[in-house]
């Protein structure tokens, strides 16, 4: 049996295992990122749930590209991609004092 999730065949016994898991890998990109904050390696995002939907969005889309086997994207290639945004994103000011 399937249900329609804009416009797409969506089996439900999938729908609640995947957001389960979307859950918990929010729940761990929050952790990681406020222990980040408290030892001076991360900046503070605006609104961390904010960060962790944008973070896990790429995710998603260059797993997609992988899973497409797209030949000018390695696993590697994307994992840099993925962690460059990170980065980009959470970057401690310099002029900020850690801690």
């Amino acid at each position: 049996m399937t249900a329609q999730r804009d416009g797409v065949p969506q089996p439900r016994q999938h729908g609640g295992a995947l957001r389960q898991v979307e859950q918990q890998q929010a729940r761990v990109d929050e952790v990681v990122v406020a222990r980040g904050v408290e030892e001076g390696a991360f900046a503070p995002p605006a609104a961390i749930g904010d960060f962790t939907l944008r973070f896990v969005a790429v995710l998603d889309g260059l797993s997609l590209q992988r899973l497409q086997q797209m030949r000018h994207a390695s696993r590697k290639r994307l994992t840099e991609l993925a962690m460059h945004t990170a980065r980009t994103e959470l970057a401690p000011d310099p002029g900020r004092p850690a801690g």
